[in-house]
Parts: structure tokens; C-alpha cells; sequence
């Protein structure tokens, strides 16, 4: 946990300490306690479209109804009246997924401002799923929702070792909220999963405590596989939203 602390310091600019910070069965774990955590069956939880099918059908899984917002192609672009009309008494959060999966869409600062203001205006939750933050192309930065203006406190935010060290089997994921809350994750957690296997977690507090260098050249590693793949789809007549 302490770990995981001073990486997201170093380079997530959010400032938390041990007490922050819940270690899970992989993120899908990892969401499923905050899931537990936070909302009771019959609530309402906001979801983008295309959604992660894990975060649509944990949200079915807990007895919650999904309301889907559309995003527009090619660049996910959100209509705030879509937005608004989505948002009922019984909506209790807001699933994100930046870097996205499966669209690959990365919210911008502007993007998320504007979706933590509507946020605090209903009193939402934010679950903000951030496992792919190293996987970004073309110069783009990721921006964590918890380090946005009045969203520290309100935002759950999930991530994990599995794609940014490539060991998704390993299952060790990990939630990071306020203090309290993140007790509360950490009890739900233990009565589903009990935990993630310790030697696992000894090599991921190793990992995280790799250089700068390593992380910056995961995009650089992906972004070539990514230009070849899409470029082999045009080749073939298809446009692929890159």
C-alpha cells in the first residue's frame, strides 16, 4: 500500500498515504467492493457508451440499473443534454474509464471538469476505472478525475498492476479514495475475495518502484503495435477509429 502510495504521488499528482489506499483482487475486484461499498440494489449508476462489459454486468451483478449515456465516434465525444437526461433521484454514480476500454478515448481535462461539476451538483459518486493510464498515444497525457477541482472527495479511483506490467493473471488491483471510505472497500474486499496472493503483491511493490523511463516507454511499445494494426485495416478498405 505504500507502494502504490508513492507511485500515485509520483505520477498521478495525487498526494495519499497507506491509510488511502485498499489492495484488491485485480481492478475487477477492486470495483466490485467499491461497488458493495458505496451503492444498494435499486440505485442507479451512470455508464458511457461503449461501456467495459466487466463494469456493465458487475453493475447488473449487484442489483443496480445501468443507465447508458451514448459517446459519439470518431473522437467519444459527450452530449452534456444526453448527460442531463440520464440523471434521475434514484442515480447514486458515474462509471469513467479514461483511458477507455474499449474505445480508447482519453478524457481531457476540460472533459472532466465538466463531468465532475454535474457530479457535484447531484452529489454523485465517481468510480473512475484508470488501469490503462500508461497506454496513451501521440503525446497525450492522462489526468486522473481525483486530481480535478472538488472531485478528491467523491472519487474512487481504480487501477492495478496487470496492463502496466503486463501480468494480468496475477490479479492485484487496487483502490484508491478517501481514507474512511477506503477502510469500508478494504472490509468488503476481504469478505469476497480475502486478498490477492502475497508473493504477487511483494513483486508488484517492486515494479511500482521502477523508473520513470519504464513507464513512459509502454506507450512508445503499444503506439508501433497500434499503427500497425491500424494501418493494416485500411490496407483491407476498413477506417479504423484510431
Amino acid at each position: 500500500r505504500a507502494a502504490i502510495a508513492r507511485k500515485l504521488e509520483r505520477h498521478n499528482g495525487i498526494a495519499c498515504g497507506p491509510e488511502n489506499v485498499a489492495v484488491c483482487t485485480g481492478s475487477s475486484g477492486a470495483f466490485y467492493a467499491a461497488g458493495t461499498t458505496f451503492l444498494d440494489p435499486g440505485d442507479e449508476v451512470i455508464l458511457f457508451e461503449p461501456y467495459y462489459g466487466y463494469h456493465y454486468n458487475t453493475v447488473v451483478g449487484l442489483g443496480l440499473t445501468p443507465v447508458l449515456v451514448p459517446m459519439k465516434p470518431p473522437a467519444w465525444t459527450l452530449d452534456p443534454s444526453d448527460l442531463a437526461r440520464a440523471v434521475t433521484p434514484r442515480t447514486r454514480a458515474v462509471v469513467l474509464c479514461t483511458p477507455g476500454n474499449p474505445s480508447g478515448k482519453v478524457w481531457s481535462p476540460a472533459e472532466l471538469d465538466a463531468l465532475g461539476a454535474f457530479c457535484i451538483e447531484h452529489d454523485l459518486t465517481v468510480l473512475t476505472d484508470e488501469i490503462y493510464e500508461h497506454i496513451v498515444y501521440d503525446g497525450v497525457r492522462h489526468t486522473p478525475m481525483a486530481t480535478r477541482p472538488g472531485m478528491r472527495a467523491r472519487t474512487v479511483t481504480i487501477s492495478g498492476c496487470s496492463k502496466t506490467f503486463a501480468v494480468t493473471g496475477w490479479r492485484v488491483g487496487y483502490v484508491i479514495a478517501p481514507s474512511d471510505a477506503a477502510r469500508r472497500i478494504a472490509v468488503a474486499h476481504d469478505l469476497l475475495y480475502v486478498c490477492p496472493p502475497t508473493p504477487l503483491q511483494h513483486a508488484c511493490a517492486a515494479g511500482l518502484r521502477m523508473p520513470k523511463e519504464y513507464f513512459d516507454s509502454l506507450s512508445g511499445s503499444y503506439q508501433k503495435k497500434r499503427d500497425i494494426l491500424c494501418n493494416a485495416l485500411r490496407d483491407v478498405g476498413l477506417t479504423p477509429y484510431v
